[in-house]
């Protein structure tokens, strides 16, 4: 029977709605225009003005085009059913070039694991299977005589049990066994310019019964762990008017009242260029809207980033009061919490020369990328303030701007201070170097790309920190304190890390990380024993992996997106356990945060115009509930770890 038909005439003319930015690095980002049952699974940085796919009309009939040559990372665009094991796909496919291959995929798991039969060159035909940097070829064969290039063809892959088969034009060509992938959607798949038209989808009885078996089996399991869980309902609702910003913001008690202020800041581009931008709009303001203070002229078309400003809240002093530490036309400032009155300003560095790809001496001095607290001379107070530009030299003064030293590596995104060798001064990890308080090297690890996230933590009570690297292209390192490689993994560009206790069947924390770059959107939660025990494609422009503790029932679930089709909250299962509803809030930025009072998180949810609050809608009940240790809130950046420790309050607890 037919499950699926696809022969887009419901579409529009034009490209197809794709955005190949780093927004979706931490935004959630929703194309305008329609895209049907379809998802584009792929995104690279060069692909930028240059659409994949797009819906051409020729004779009356309208059809999917690939209009692009891709050299590293092919075009993927997937649709279906995830819990789809045993059936056909058959493709009306037209090559517009022979400098790539064409191809149409079957149990597509996510977009780096799936079968596929694709044209190669125009001179042969494959069965390959895809499991992340593995490419098996399972059959092949030149292609028929005669194969008549520039015309349309029906182009099929049938998968049943173990065995794999692949049709031309309704022939039978290329067959094959294998067992590696059990389920998954179907996709088309293209390097190089072609067509594709009346997409079908066949399954047989019993196999449609099987999933329909499946599904019912996961809603049930779904929607019986959403019964327990609260319900998310609005608390508050703010204005943003014209100061609103995407995810540059931070949080903290600015005044002093006990409560969480908001930090919210707008930026210039400078050179036309995300890395050098500069805050021009600084306003502070609290969870009832109420405006505390404002720097700079708000202009909402500087509302958004795709990488961090310097500016962060923190007693930097240690007087019990909050101060406000900047870096703002080419000045280093540092801000009364309260006011915003200038306290202290030094010049920001003088630029270094780039020894990374990034020009950065582009300025007599940098604009600031990432401000970060450490405690560097052992008084027992983060006091002392790293600042970094966007890849290459980290700098260190100290709460009076006075310079202590300046290093020049692979910085990474954001540093992580920690006290490693338990002398009462922190040592820096920045990128893949550590760094002792002096700013002398203690050891530094090779890697093919920068770091993004750092994390550093037992994973196990007792156990000994373990150094967790989300290193971009070089994927997933897990080194000891002596910078040994205990894991390397490479699964993609990775991008986050989230440690919590996600699971009760597993011991000790458990890590989340995902991927962007190239193959976005695919999520792997890894166990203390550094197994991988879960691999799920999520949305791909827009997919955290926040800690939320939701419930306070000691397990935590992470914050995909406040997307009501695409995110929700997300147990360590895979499964979505909440969901937001349709009641037109943003979604474009977010973050879980605790700001009613129990140790249960909200759920901010924000764009350029308004921010939502959500809540649970009732009141914990219990004895003793979930309060986990969390990173602290004066080092905040787009970019760090974000690590969740058990604790309870309560009940002896």
């Amino acid at each position: 029977m037919r499950v699926f038909k696809e022969d887009f005439e419901s579409f529009d003319v034009g490209v197809f709605p794709h955005d190949y930015s780093p927004l979706g690095e931490y935004h959630c980002v929703v194309p305008k225009g329609f895209r049907g049952r379809w998802l584009e699974l792929t995104i690279y940085h060069g692909w930028k003005g240059v659409p994949g796919w797009i819906i051409a009309e020729e004779d009356g009939n309208r059809f999917l085009e690939h209009s692009a040559f891709r050299s590293r990372i092919p075009s993927i665009i997937s649709s279906g059913d995830e819990l789809w094991e045993d059936y056909r796909v058959d493709a009306r496919v037209r090559l517009l070039s022979d400098d790539g291959y064409v191809g149409v995929a079957a149990r597509m798991e996510h977009s780096r694991s799936y079968y596929s039969i694709r044209i190669e060159k125009g001179e042969r035909i494959k069965l390959v299977r895809i499991q992340f940097d593995e490419e098996a070829i399972l059959a092949e064969s030149d292609l028929p005589e005669g194969f008549d290039l520039e015309g349309w063809h029906t182009v099929s892959i049938e998968v049943r049990g173990r065995s794999i088969r692949g049709y031309l034009d309704g022939r039978a060509v290329l067959e094959a066994e294998d067992g590696a992938v059990k389920r998954g959607r179907i996709a088309l798949i293209a390097t190089c310019p072609a067509r594709f038209d009346d997409v079908e989808v066949h399954m047989e009885g019993e196999a449609f019964r099987r999933v329909g078996l499946l599904r019912s089996k996961k809603e049930r399991e779904e929607e019986e762990r959403r019964e327990r869980m609260p319900k998310p309902v609005l608390w508050r609702r703010i204005s943003l008017r014209d100061f609103g910003a995407g995810k540059s913001v931070r949080f903290g008690d600015l005044n002093g009242d006990g409560r969480i202020e908001i930090l919210m800041a707008q930026n210039l581009k400078r050179l036309g260029s995300g890395d050098f931008g500069m805050i021009s709009c600084l306003t502070a303001f609290d969870l009832d809207g109420e405006i505390l203070w404002q720097i700079g002229v708000p202009n909402p078309e500087g509302a958004l980033l795709t990488a961090d400003l310097p500016m962060q809240i923190h007693d930097l002093d240690g007087d019990g009061r909050a101060e406000v530490v900047i870096c703002k036309d080419f000045r280093i400032q540092i801000l009364d919490g309260r006011t915003g009155e200038l306290k202290l300003e030094a010049p920001t560095p003088e630029s270094l020369p780039s020894h990374q790809w990034l020009k950065e001496d582009v300025f007599f001095r940098i604009t600031g990328d990432a401000i970060c607290f450490a405690d560097l001379t052992g008084r027992g107070h983060r006091g002392d303030i790293l600042i970094k530009d966007r890849y290459n030299h980290i700098w260190a003064y100290t709460g009076k701007l006075e310079l202590l030293w300046s290093h020049a590596c692979e910085t990474g995104h954001f540093p992580f201070p920690c006290d490693v060798d338990g002398d009462g001064c922190d040592e820096v990890f920045v990128g893949s170097t550590l760094l002792d308080q002096d700013g002398s090297v203690i050891w530094s690890v090779e890697m093919e790309d920068h770091v993004d996230t750092i994390a550093v933590t037992p994973l196990v009570e007792g156990g000994d920190p373990l150094v967790l690297l989300a290193a971009g292209d070089a994927g997933l390192y897990v080194l000891d304190l002596e910078g040994r490689v205990v894991l390397h993994e490479k699964l993609g560009h990775m991008q986050d890390l989230t440690v919590g206790r996600f699971r009760d069947d597993l011991e000790g924390l458990q890590f989340f990380t995902k991927t962007y770059w190239g193959y976005p959107g695919i999520v792997f939660l890894y166990d203390a024993e550094l197994r991988r025990v879960l691999t799920m494609q999520g949305y791909p422009n827009g997919f955290s992996v926040f800690p939320v503790n939701w419930s306070g029932d000691g397990l935590e679930l992470i914050f995909a997106s406040p997307h009501p089709i695409f995110g929700g909250l997300f147990d360590g299962w895979g499964r979505r356990v909440v969901t937001f509803p349709e009641d037109g809030h943003p979604f474009l930025c977010y973050h879980p945060l605790d700001v009613c009072g129990d140790p249960r998180d909200e759920l901010l949810c924000w764009d350029e115009k308004e921010m939502w609050i959500y809540t649970q809608e009732g009141p914990f009940e219990g004895d003793k509930i979930y309060a986990p240790q969390r990173m602290p809130l004066y080092n905040f950046s787009n970019y760090r770890c974000e690590i969740s420790k058990p604790r309870w309050i309560g009940g002896g607890g």
